[in-house]
């Protein structure tokens, strides 16, 4: 483990997701920390799948 992972911080991404609710679909707003871009999306399609992350800042 470097010294890096260790002291840095991680940022904030806020997410526009779609969950499916009874028949319907709602589109969500939720925030992930992440080291990075990719790796917030990647945790995000785990957790929502790959059809429901709709945008990621």
């Amino acid at each position: 483990m470097l010294i890096a992972e260790v002291i840095s911080t991680l940022h904030t991404y806020t997410a526009t997701v779609r969950v499916n609710v009874g028949g319907g679909a709602l589109l969500v707003r939720t925030q992930v920390h992440a080291d990075g871009m990719t790796q917030a999306r990647a945790l995000l399609l785990h957790l929502y799948g790959a059809g429901n992350v709709l945008a990621v800042a």
